[in-house]
């Protein structure tokens, strides 16, 4: 990502970037800081530029790069191999989702690169991820994730425990997983709040609670979680 990053903002008239590129690659691999791979491509430019000047040979890293946001609120964060845009807290949820990034800094000196950077933004709306053991027997353990993040796991069978998790506007995937049935009929249920589900246990396209009988140790179950708002 960083190299793309670097590439971008190349003026495509510049230079040959792709044969900088094959020159330069067997030193990109071994490299994983963003400071060094601009100062690997950098230099590899500069050594090309008939009289370009020596100022950009000197230590290159991401604080070099000038980074200005299109909209207040959010914070940058720029270290020798990263930078780091977090957006505002609150966003404006009839704003567009996106804010720009204008990325821009010096060529050997010589020259400025520039470009725009989309960067999603949206609202974010706090999803309460509910799940239990829901049969005659209190002896089933579960747990929820969301696009593989763990939201909430049960340590011990138990009839209802909640977690939650901020999302933005959009689709994901919920999978519910089966930690231990005793008895091999893992009964359970799993419902949500600020979202919908769709997928198994009596919930077909559009729920907010599903439940069954057949969630069993090491089985998986998935839903499609919709988060309602302007990124759907």
């Amino acid at each position: 990502q960083a190299i793309i990053a670097v590439l971008q903002l190349i003026p495509d008239d510049f230079i040959d970037i792709n044969d900088v590129i094959d020159s330069q690659l067997d030193a990109l691999l071994g490299r994983v800081g963003l400071d060094a791979v601009l100062q690997s491509i950098q230099t590899e430019l500069c050594s090309r530029i008939p009289g370009a000047n020596d100022a950009f040979q000197a230590p290159l890293d991401a604080r070099d790069v000038t980074v200005t946001a299109s909209m207040s609120g959010g914070t940058i964060q720029q270290t020798r191999d990263a930078i780091i845009y977090t957006c505002p807290s609150d966003p404006d949820p009839s704003g567009p989702g996106t804010i720009d990034l204008d990325i821009s800094f010096a060529l050997c000196g010589s020259a400025s690169a520039a470009a725009t950077a989309a960067i999603p933004c949206e609202a974010t709306q706090n999803v309460v991820v509910t799940i239990g053991d829901n049969g005659p027997a209190n002896d089933d353990i579960f747990e929820a994730s969301v696009d593989g993040q763990v939201v909430v796991t049960m340590n011990a069978p138990t009839r209802s425990i909640s977690g939650s998790i901020e999302l933005a506007p959009g689709t994901y995937t919920l999978r519910m997983r089966g930690l231990a049935a005793p008895d091999g009929i893992g009964t359970y249920f799993v419902r949500v709040s600020g979202a919908t589900l769709a997928g198994p246990g009596g919930c077909g396209s559009s729920c907010t609670q599903a439940s069954g009988t057949d969630l069993s140790a090491g089985q998986v179950f998935s839903w499609t979680l919709t988060v309602p708002g302007s990124g759907n």
